[in-house]
């Protein structure tokens, strides 16, 4: 059946099966909203990898105590350090970030010398 012509509007059954084996890997690897203990476990390797591509932000220029975070003063760079804050960590539009500390120019920015602010606030 699969050798018939069909229409160009139309699709195969090959093609279905196609469709219909990757939506099942796929709702295999991320489960479903009722049973999140269902998830695809991540492997060790897998989240070292990911870790070592996460960019953490490093001072752009001095900054001084009580200076605000901008993406004036910050760049993001790898490597990502322990306790540093990385591009995951950071809102802007939710939160402002003070430093608590002064900083010079290309430091990692540790999330000790961040003191994290509602912009309500």
């Amino acid at each position: 059946m699969d050798d018939d012509k069909i229409s160009t509007y139309s699709s195969s059954p090959g093609r279905i099966r196609d469709w219909l084996s990757s939506y099942v890997k796929t709702k295999t690897m991320c489960g479903n909203k009722q049973s999140l203990s269902s998830r695809r476990k991540t492997l060790t390797r897998e989240e070292e990898y990911l870790i070592t591509h996460v960019r953490g932000l490093y001072t752009k220029c001095d900054v001084n105590e009580g200076d605000l975070l901008t993406c004036e003063n910050y760049y993001a760079a790898v490597p990502y350090n322990e306790n540093q804050i990385s591009t995951r960590d950071v809102d802007l539009e939710r939160h402002q970030y003070r430093f608590t500390t002064p900083r010079s120019k290309d430091q990692p920015i540790l999330k000790k010398w961040l003191k994290v602010v509602n912009i309500d606030s």
